[in-house]
């Protein structure tokens, strides 16, 4: 349980991690074409 708990942490971390980092991309490449 405390195994699947970690994993279900980890996933959810990292998918936080991927929208931060698409968002900051995507703000910078508005900056860049403008």
């Amino acid at each position: 349980m405390q195994n699947r708990l970690s994993i279900l942490i980890c996933l959810w971390f990292n998918s936080c991690c991927l929208i931060l980092l698409y968002y900051y991309v995507a703000f910078n490449f508005s900056i860049f074409l403008s």
